[in-house]
Parts: structure tokens; C-alpha cells; sequence
């Protein structure tokens, strides 16, 4: 069974913000799996990535919940920078080994979010060759 929520969060809202980290840790304690997009929306820029938030590697260090890494490559070639167009075309979605992060504190944030970073970087531009 596939559970599923989507929760917008309105960054320019101190109290959306920890409303949200409350319902994700909540879901994440009864189990259910949560996908974060640390860059926080679509990157529209000509950078494989954008900047990454740290909420998410945040959440998942104080649950000790691990983080599978999901990339998806060949999206800029379907849908349009500006979401005006979307044509056939194949994406790509590459699965990494997770990441244990029960032994981890908040001081590996940055470590933790660079990993990730990197592990997809890799993958996007390993597409485009």
C-alpha cells in the first residue's frame, strides 16, 4: 500500500516551516516514507542542481531515518524551463544505496547535504554526456 500527502511549504513563514517539520517528523514515526526536494522548487537554471535547503537532512538526522537518494535525469529535455511545454521523451530515475543517518547530529548537515549533492550532480551529468 502506497501512502501518499503533499505539503507545500511557504519558506517565507517561520510558522509553515515548523508546522511542516512537526507533520513530517509524525509521518516519518508512523513509517511512512516522505520524498523531500531539498532544493526546495524546480531548478530552472542551466546548473545540473540548485542549492540545496537543509531541512531535509535535518529531519532525517533527528529521526535517524535514512535518506534514499532519488535522481531524475532527462527532465529539462521533457518539460519546458517554465513548465510551458511538455513533449515525449524518457526520464531516467536513479535509486542510490541509502544513507544511514542514526549516527549522525546536526553538525554533518553540511557534510550530509554536500554527499547528496554530489551523488546526484554525478548522475545528471553522467546523462548529458
Amino acid at each position: 500500500v502506497v501512502k501518499k500527502m503533499c505539503l507545500i511549504v511557504d519558506r517565507g513563514s517561520p510558522m509553515s516551516r515548523a508546522r511542516s517539520v512537526v507533520m513530517l517528523k509524525q509521518k516519518l514515526a508512523k513509517g511512512i516514507s516522505i520524498f523531500i526536494y531539498p532544493e526546495g522548487s524546480r531548478n530552472r537554471s542551466s546548473e545540473p542542481l540548485g542549492s540545496f535547503y537543509d531541512g531535509a537532512f535535518r529531519i532525517a538526522i533527528q529521526t535517524g531515518a535514512p535518506i534514499a537518494v532519488q535522481t531524475i535525469t532527462n527532465i529539462d529535455r521533457v518539460a519546458g524551463p517554465d513548465d510551458s511545454w511538455l513533449q515525449p521523451g524518457v526520464v531516467r530515475i536513479v535509486w542510490e544505496t541509502p544513507i544511514e543517518t542514526a549516527q549522525l547530529t546536526d553538525a554533518d548537515i553540511p557534510a550530509l547535504r554536500d554527499k547528496v549533492a554530489s551523488m546526484m550532480t554525478s548522475r545528471i551529468l553522467e546523462v548529458r554526456k
